[in-house]
């Protein structure tokens, strides 16, 4: 699969899934790829890898007397996430928008400061 395939195949993936989430609060970002498939959770990773992100290691956590998997993508490549993927999910679609405002709102903060 070319680079092109790869993000339209993981724009498709986390469209029909619920395996990412965006955990969101006005002073830290994160986007947190779940599953109770750690196989291909593996893939996802390294599909992100191939694509020039640094996806952190994965986790393993219990709930509900099941074991799940996670990972993160570091802050600073939110943004090129949201822009290169995405989802077209509409509830994914408000938390990117959300996200996004957060991340002016600090650059903006930013500005001022310097």
């Amino acid at each position: 699969m070319d680079l092109k395939g790869a993000r339209a195949y993981l724009r498709g993936f986390f469209t029909g899934d619920d395996g990412v989430a965006m955990e969101y609060d006005r002073t830290q970002n994160r986007i947190r790829f779940d599953s109770k498939y750690k196989e291909g959770l593996e893939e996802i990773r390294n599909l992100l890898e191939d694509l020039g992100f640094h996806p952190l290691e994965i986790h393993e956590y219990h709930k509900d007397d099941r074991t799940y998997y996670y990972f993160r993508i570091p802050e600073e490549e939110h943004l090129r996430f949201l822009e290169e993927i995405g989802s077209e999910k509409p509830s994914h679609q408000e938390k990117f928008e959300l996200m996004k405002q957060i991340y002016e709102e600090k650059r903006k903060k930013k500005e001022r400061e310097d």
